[in-house]
């Protein structure tokens, strides 16, 4: 199990912007090429600076997402975040209802990660467009190299489906 845990740091954390053209943009140690972006897709990319609380007993994570296309920045907020293989060294973690929120609509999904030894998260979110994003879906990566700082968020927003 810990070897799939330290498989899906590896690959959530090598990620790069494509638009879907079949052109790849310079791959980095911390990036590699999207796999199975839509053709209509547009590439997005940004951070996120979050803030963790304990409501409840529930782990709760607040982002403000600061995205390269407006329609995926704003507030998110992660409530009951659910923890797996409990017993070792690195954490499984799955959200399975999250809210992405703007002046233009609301984004709602799931995510999934996976922690390295040191705590370091990395993983992906799918959510589905409401209200003024009806249609339309919104996907990313996240890597998370130092929790001191901000995550790195590398995504593509699709017309649906």
């Amino acid at each position: 199990m810990r070897s799939r845990v330290m498989l899906l740091m590896v690959v959530g954390g090598l990620i790069v912007a494509s638009c879907g053209s079949g052109e790849s943009t310079e791959t980095t140690p911390e990036a590699a090429p999207f796999h199975a972006v839509p053709e209509d897709a547009v590439a997005v990319t940004g951070t996120a600076t979050c803030e963790a609380s304990w409501p409840g007993g529930l782990l709760t994570v607040e982002c403000i997402l600061d995205m390269s296309d407006p329609r995926v920045s704003g507030n998110e907020v992660m409530p009951d975040t659910h923890f797996f293989a409990a017993g070792l060294d690195a954490r499984v973690w799955m959200v399975e209802e999250a809210v992405i929120a703007n002046e233009g609509g609301t984004w709602r999904g799931s995510s999934q990660a996976a922690e390295n030894l040191d705590g370091i998260p990395a993983g992906e979110a799918h959510y589905v467009g409401e209200g003024g994003y009806e249609g339309l879906v919104f996907h990313y990566y996240f890597f998370h190299a130092d929790l001191d700082e901000k995550a790195e968020l590398r995504g593509w927003i699709s017309g649906g489906g």
